[in-house]
């Protein structure tokens, strides 16, 4: 069961990363895809 939550909290902190690196990526280049 721990093995699982820290996965999950691993999950969703890579997720929060990645949004916020596209959004800094936007923001500094608006005409990235």
């Amino acid at each position: 069961m721990e093995i699982v939550a820290r996965f999950a909290i691993v999950r969703g902190w890579v997720m929060m990363r990645l949004s916020n690196f596209t959004e800094l990526s936007r923001f500094c280049l608006p005409d990235y895809r």
